[in-house]
């Protein structure tokens, strides 16, 4: 019987997108977007994290797709891997809340649905691979029009989540060649003297010594007038308190928070008359993306470490615990950007420059976490304590939590010594401040209000600052624009609130008068 002759092979006509598996790369951009949106970051500050995550998810569909002689099943794989890595923190949340509301036996009966889980994907691979003609074709085109779909949302969600970052920089005016350039140097949570001593068993009276000795002023009663970084500094660029509807436990979302603040760094009253005055804005890169100035300020420096967002991210992830990963990756990283921000901010001072500038040189430390030792050494714990504040989340007594935060603030001091002594002498005509945001407690049970003493000390040159123009941020940027602005301001009410955090949205309370 004669055998009927094959027929001719039809060409592979499927569209790309069940040929080209890009899915992973678009999954990935869209975590990093989601992340982004959500916290109201500006395209600058997640620009470098997309572009790595994107690198890293091809990367990896490329090297699977090589061992397994496909692309689209090494893509499939790729997929696997991206999940698991990014399961981290999600995982760890819900196995607290079954065990806190179930007990260790809804624990249990989770990671065994887990294991089932992954060998139905396991065995769902291997049928795929059996039937890889139509079938990894059809989840291909799902998979990447699922992704794209996603990103689709994200992009049309966008432009409502995304702060005002494209706003433009009001023009300075022709500069006064006697207005002296304003250093406001910020060390983040630092607490002040009578806190260190009774809360952290610290004599922090040679340091305030050193600093009158370079003829700065120490506010004896200092208070910081929120407990909340954004709205302090939107405070200063103001030179006025935040407006808020209702001052007693009204709960603001973050993204208006942040929007005061990019209102405020932009157009604020006290930058505006700083502007007019022929002044420019220079500020450093602290690595807080929801306070950055990047574009606000006409000179930023700019660092390479980490920022909060890629810090986030990788701790999201099981990277940190991999093996090769040292194991204080993020912590090391800090410590550097810290002492970064320091050599930055010295090499900036006494630059030539056709305009006097404010410098806002926001270091972020002492706020948690810790991250010097002694003589600016490194510390005992890793990366997975990046976020913790208190004794008993970085796992040690408080004697040694207590010892470790002193050696922290010593060696802040000795910087923050070393560049306002490079100031004074280089730029011998400059004002300079050395102030915090607010303080910080040693006990995660303190009082709020605890957290409003803070540090203030000014050199201003010409007449001395007074003790009563210093006492709060708010006087203070007061004070400076009655000095070297020319705007004629009156003393204010002194008036204090605290802020907590409670699922996303910002609860403030006013606490005046202070207790």
């Amino acid at each position: 019987m004669r055998v009927p002759d094959p027929a001719p092979a039809t060409p592979n006509r499927s569209s790309p997108l069940a040929r080209i598996a890009a899915y992973p790369v678009v999954m990935a951009a869209a975590y990093v977007l989601s992340i982004a949106f959500a916290d109201e970051i500006a395209p600058p500050g997640f620009v470098r994290p997309l572009f790595w995550t994107a690198v890293a998810a091809g990367v990896i569909t490329l090297v699977l797709a090589g061992l397994a002689r496909d692309w689209r099943k090494g893509a499939m794989w790729a997929l696997v891997v991206l999940l698991t890595l990014a399961s981290r923190e999600w995982l760890e949340l819900l196995i607290v809340q079954l065990n806190r509301m179930f007990g260790s036996a809804a624990v249990t009966a989770f990671a065994v649905l887990v294991v089932a889980a992954a060998v139905l994907v396991g065995v769902s691979i291997l049928v795929a691979r059996r039937h890889r003609g139509r079938a990894l074709s059809s989840v291909t085109r799902t998979l990447n029009i699922v992704s794209l779909a996603l990103l689709g949302v994200l992009a049309v969600s966008a432009p409502g989540q995304l702060p005002a970052w494209t706003a433009s920089r009001a023009a300075s005016e022709p500069a006064d060649p006697s207005a002296p350039d304003i250093y406001l140097i910020l060390l983040d949570g630092y607490p002040r003297a009578d806190v260190l001593r009774d809360d952290f068993e610290m004599d922090n009276r040679d340091f305030l010594s050193r600093l009158e000795e370079l003829r700065l002023v120490v506010a004896a009663e200092s208070h910081a007038n929120y407990t909340f970084t954004l709205l302090t500094l939107s405070s200063i660029f103001q030179a006025d308190y935040v407006t808020l509807s209702d001052p007693q436990g009204e709960a603001l979302p973050q993204s208006r928070i942040r929007a005061d603040f990019d209102a405020a760094s932009l157009r604020g009253g006290a930058v505006l008359a700083l502007r007019d005055a022929g002044y420019q804005i220079a500020a450093s890169a602290e690595g807080f993306e929801h306070t950055s100035m990047r574009t606000a300020a006409d000179h930023f420096m700019e660092r390479p470490e980490l920022t909060d967002l890629e810090s986030r991210l990788l701790r999201s992830t099981w990277l940190l615990d991999l093996p090769l990963v040292p194991r204080d990756w993020l912590i090391a990283d800090q410590r550097n950007r810290v002492n970064g921000i320091f050599d930055d901010a010295r090499a900036f001072v006494g630059m030539d420059r056709e305009h006097p500038v404010l410098a806002l040189v926001h270091v972020p430390s002492p706020h948690a976490p810790v991250v010097f030792g002694p003589d600016g050494g490194p510390v005992p714990w890793g990366s997975r304590q990046f976020g913790a504040a208190f004794a008993e989340e970085y796992g040690v007594s408080q004697e040694t939590f207590l010892e470790l935060y002193g050696h922290q603030i010593d060696y802040l001091n000795e910087r923050t010594l070393d560049l306002v002594g490079h100031i004074r002498t280089t730029d011998p005509g400059a004002a300079v401040v050395v102030f915090s945001d607010h303080g910080t407690a040693a006990m995660p049970w303190s009082d709020t209000r605890g957290l409003l003493p803070n540090l203030v000390a000014a050199y201003f040159p010409g007449a001395p600052a007074a003790d009563h123009e210093i006492a709060t941020p708010v006087r203070l940027m007061r004070a400076i624009l009655r000095r070297y602005a020319g705007v004629h301001l009156p003393e204010m009410a002194d008036r204090f609130w605290v802020a907590r955090e409670e699922d996303g949205f910002i609860v403030v309370e006013e606490a005046s008068p202070l207790p």
